[in-house]
């Protein structure tokens, strides 16, 4: 009886997490993260403050931690094991394709770049930082862990785990632009949290800014 009772509530959660797919996982994602972020914004305190920095750090975890529970509740081992396989088999990839993925961001950047300069909506669409910044190990480390560590931990979630739920019942451009919207839903706090951007060159707006995620999610699902 003890095992039995023991099992259920797995049971029960692996249930609803069938049922509730693909809807689960924006839910859990966007769920935690706004849970853990709406207080900063509401502080009026420094992100990088504690508890704030805390709370940043733990709700950034949604992708990661909605994608590994859900996949567990789904799959189990099996599903980890097909997960990780994925993750390391650089075979899947030609060197080819190595190149465009490297090359891809900054291509992109010069181009929207390119394009804000033509219409005027900017006379400097882009700042370099200066080797000052270079120096700074703090500004180094966080520079690493917004181009390396954050992708890689939102990725998982959202294109290792639920990008397949949405593409067995949609075409890749709907699953994309679904993604998409959900994945620009998400940064929205970070604009509005006290110094967020501080000392960096990027200085968002929404009107621009989601669009441009929308449109990087669909571009990424052929690159």
């Amino acid at each position: 009886m003890g095992e039995t009772r023991t099992h259920q509530p797995m049971g029960a959660a692996a249930r609803a997490a069938r049922t509730t797919a693909p809807w689960g996982f924006p839910l859990l994602y966007l769920g935690w993260a706004y849970l853990c972020w709406l207080p900063i914004v509401g502080s009026g305190t420094s992100v990088w403050g504690f508890p704030n920095i805390v709370l940043l750090l733990v709700g950034g975890a949604s992708p990661l931690l909605s994608g590994g529970v859900l996949l567990w509740l789904n799959h189990g081992r099996a599903g980890f094991a097909d997960l990780c396989q994925r993750l390391i088999d650089r075979s899947r990839i030609s060197g080819a394709w190595w190149g465009v993925i490297l090359l891809f961001y900054p291509m992109f950047t010069l181009l929207v770049a390119g394009a804000a300069l033509l219409v005027g909506l900017s006379n400097d669409p882009i700042t370099f930082i200066g080797p000052d910044r270079l120096l700074d190990p703090g500004a180094v480390v966080l520079l690493l862990a917004v181009a390396l560590l954050f992708p890689a931990i939102e990725e998982i979630g959202l294109r290792g785990y639920w990008f397949d739920q949405l593409q067995s019942r949609w075409s890749a451009l709907t699953s994309s632009l679904i993604l998409g919207v959900v994945w620009a839903l998400w940064h929205v706090p970070l604009v509005y949290m006290p110094g967020y951007y501080a000392g960096t060159t990027f200085q968002p707006e929404l009107w621009w800014w989601l669009p441009g995620i929308v449109l990087t999610a669909v571009i990424g699902t052929w690159v």
